[in-house]
């Protein structure tokens, strides 16, 4: 059996570090545009982040929203999310 990745496992920690949204903001779609995810979650993904500009208006919710959404799609990949079904 294949051991499942993310490409945000590479990033996570430079997403955390970031002291500002528009940093992790750019390193995280740097990095979801250069990979060979299918495109049209490239989409999805990319939306969600723009999702994140519309509902919260600082940045200290915008980074912590955008570390939370990428810390949940690594997750996700990896087969590991919380979500109840």
């Amino acid at each position: 059996m294949k051991n499942k990745t993310s490409i945000l496992q590479k990033v996570i920690q430079d997403i955390y570090d970031c002291s500002d949204y528009e940093t992790a903001k750019k390193l995280f779609i740097d990095i979801v545009e250069k990979s060979r995810i299918n495109p049209d979650n490239k989409l999805k993904m990319i939306g969600n982040v723009n999702d994140i500009e519309q509902r919260y208006f600082d940045n200290k919710s915008r980074l912590q929203a955008l570390q939370i959404y990428a810390t949940n799609s690594m997750f996700d990949k990896l087969g590991m999310n919380t979500r109840r079904f």
